[in-house]
């Protein structure tokens, strides 16, 4: 091979390893932001229970009073 051809496939394969690493971060990222936005959905899901809850026991607490 000359030298230009050498220059070449080295740039070839400099420029798929960078490839591979921004496509690998890419990913990295898009797992990132999917589990980002699954425990801020778990998240409000747990407060609405947890709102829920909190009535639930609100209730209870007003019909024990009109029992005693």
């Amino acid at each position: 091979m000359s030298k230009k051809e050498n220059v070449i496939q080295m740039d070839i394969y400099k420029i798929k390893r960078d490839e591979k690493k921004l496509l690998k971060e890419n990913k990295t990222s898009l797992e990132e932001t999917y589990l980002i936005n699954e425990f801020s959905e778990n998240k409000t899901t747990l407060n609405k229970k947890i709102i829920t809850i909190r009535k639930e026991i609100d209730e209870i607490r007003h019909l024990l009073k009109k029992l005693m």
